[in-house]
């Protein structure tokens, strides 16, 4: 009883660095060909706060970019570190969060666990396209705490600091849009009178936040063509899909695609989805004096609903999107397990199995993340990856970006085997996808390099044929 007594003030700081030893892989991966090259060139600090990086701005992450590459060149090590320390810190504010929020000390401890673990956050973590995630999620929960802080005091002073936290969260990433939402959840968490000072502020909170975000909704607005009748089914699948996925997060890979019309049961998925999504509605009704359960559904709501989609495009889901909607859910379990703790009091054997259970969860998570990390480590794992767990919605592009990987990996002989095996990836990518241009531009690339000029010219008259009219493919 003394150790663990003694061992308590610690508890915080060994979940950090159990999420650092398990996210360690990441320290030595590389640059990957997702939308890193686009996202790390022209890191002007004019172009970085007066445009957008694949229709999306998000000036505060491309200035921490900017200031990296000012200092330590392209140095993989470096924007991966970074990555990994601020993934911590959101970890740590999690923890804090969950504390202020009620909690009990362990509680909290394990709500920063289960969220800092969670293989679905690898990506956000170990991809630094999604400097984006991190770092918005750390302004993100520390509006969230500042916030609570001004619930706690009156000083106003706390929610004009929220309100600039906010703005550096949107900055990151649109996705801090829904703060005002979120706000309002805390207003009903801690109880507070709904008056027309409190819709006043979160209205105020909105007018700074709208105008960041609507950069990014006019740039990308135009994408893709809404589905036809199609739309509320969509809205259920991916709103019950990302809440599936954060129990089981196994295979993890780049994007999820769209159940496809080919599959038998095509239709039935959809309308399963819909019966779920009314059902966990209705248990929101039926449990709505426990507390923990609606706050945890209604803050996964709030911070995923401005996600949700009604176009069934390629990008429809990924794992990155779930990174702060998570919070709640992590903090729900993290109360579940609590009383499962204390239900196993005075029960030795019982207390043990528990103890066991929590130690296996912890193990599983870590070694899933690890291997996740690992995944991350090179154009070439990440896309051998993809093509083994993808049932097939996106093979073309996984194909086209693996030859990619492979050719420029070094000099390719125009004899040897591993052209032929380069060649027969982008011809695969081809045969899938005839209207993806950057499969044909890779193969002009490829016979240009081996000599045949000709051949290589062709290849890049097809890639050039249609233009504009691939540009929604860059969209992700």
């Amino acid at each position: 009883m003394q150790a663990r007594l003694f061992l308590k003030p610690y508890l915080p700081y060994a979940v950090l660095v159990l999420v650092f030893l398990a996210y360690f892989p990441c320290l030595k991966a590389g640059f990957v060909n997702w939308d890193d090259d686009v996202h790390l060139s022209n890191l002007n600090l004019h172009e970085v706060w007066t445009s957008t990086v694949n229709y999306t701005y998000i000036p505060l992450t491309r200035t921490t970019w900017a200031v990296e590459h000012h200092f330590f060149g392209y140095d993989p090590f470096v924007f991966h570190f970074n990555n990994l320390l601020l993934h911590l810190a959101v970890t740590a504010l999690v923890i804090i969060f969950s504390r202020r929020m009620g909690l009990s000390y362990m509680a909290a401890c394990l709500a920063g666990l289960l969220f800092g673990l969670h293989p679905m956050h690898v990506e956000s973590v170990a991809w630094v396209t999604e400097r984006k995630d991190v770092l918005y999620g750390f302004f993100y929960m520390a509006a969230l705490l500042a916030y609570l802080q001004y619930l706690d005091s009156r000083n106003r002073s706390y929610f004009w600091i929220t309100i600039l936290l906010g703005v550096l969260s949107i900055c990151a990433k649109p996705m801090a849009v829904s703060l005002p939402g979120t706000l309002l959840v805390l207003d009903w968490f801690r109880r507070q009178k709904l008056t027309i000072r409190t819709i006043f502020d979160k209205l105020l909170c909105a007018g700074f936040l709208l105008p960041v975000a609507f950069v990014t909704f006019f740039h990308s607005m135009n994408m893709v063509e809404p589905a036809a009748g199609q739309g509320p089914l969509i809205w259920a699948w991916c709103f019950m899909f990302y809440f599936f996925k954060f129990f089981a997060p196994w295979p993890s890979i780049l994007f999820y695609g769209f159940p496809q019309a080919r599959y038998i049961f095509y239709l039935n998925i959809f309308y399963l989805n819909i019966l779920v999504f009314l059902g966990l509605m209705a248990a929101l009704c039926l449990f709505y004096r426990k507390r923990w359960f609606v706050f945890a559904i209604i803050f996964y709501f709030m911070n995923i609903f401005f996600l949700l989609r009604f176009q069934p495009f390629l990008n429809l889901v990924s794992d990155r999107y779930i990174y702060i909607p998570s919070v709640g859910l992590c903090m729900l379990m993290a109360v579940l397990i609590e009383n499962i703790f204390v239900w196993s009091q005075g029960l030795r054997i019982r207390g043990y199995l528990v103890k066991m259970g929590l130690g296996g969860l912890v193990i599983v998570m870590s070694a899933m993340t690890w291997r996740q990390c690992e995944v991350w480590q090179n154009s070439i794992t990440l896309w051998q990856h993809q093509l083994k767990y993808d049932p097939g919605r996106a093979r073309w592009l996984a194909y086209s970006k693996l030859a990619d990987a492979y050719a420029a990996a070094g000099r390719v002989d125009p004899k040897s085997g591993r052209f032929n095996h380069i060649r027969m990836l982008y011809q695969r990518a081809i045969t899938l996808n005839p209207d993806y241009p950057e499969s044909y531009r890779g193969m002009g690339k490829l016979y240009s390099s081996a000599g045949d000029l000709q051949r290589g010219q062709e290849y890049y008259r097809m890639a050039d044929r249609d233009g504009p009219k691939f540009l929604a493919h860059r969209a992700f």
